[in-house]
């Protein structure tokens, strides 16, 4: 987990792996009010500017970025969307504890769409 000044409040690691996206966003969701916007897309689709750089020295980007009423954004690479799998689940985790959706609906979004904009 990082924590950086600029464009995001906080990130996770930047490795893709759905455990430490939720792992951060718990870790990190007292620095967050309520979450007011989410951006989310497929693996391969930036929903924000790069944070980070791999192994391979590729720029990380976020699949996930949720955004509180003051601004503050979080980013996460390892929850996505559009797929029956462990980083749609991760994200349909988040999405409805955070109350953008019930466990079924965030579910069948977060499989179903390969994109999402949400704004409340």
């Amino acid at each position: 987990m990082e924590i950086v000044a600029n464009p995001y409040a906080a990130t996770d690691d930047g490795c893709g792996v759905t455990a430490s996206s939720i792992e951060t966003w718990k870790g990190t969701r007292a620095m967050f009010g309520r979450f007011v916007e989410v951006r989310l897309g497929g693996p391969q689709e930036a929903q924000g500017w790069a944070y980070g750089r791999s192994s391979a020295g590729m720029q990380v980007f976020p699949s996930m970025t949720l955004t509180d009423a003051s601004g503050r954004v979080l980013a996460l690479n390892g929850v996505t969307c559009g797929f029956d799998g462990t980083g749609p689940r991760g994200a349909a985790q988040i999405l409805a504890a955070e109350g953008f959706f019930g466990e079924a609906e965030a579910l069948r979004v977060a499989t179903t769409f390969q994109e999402v904009r949400l704004r409340r």
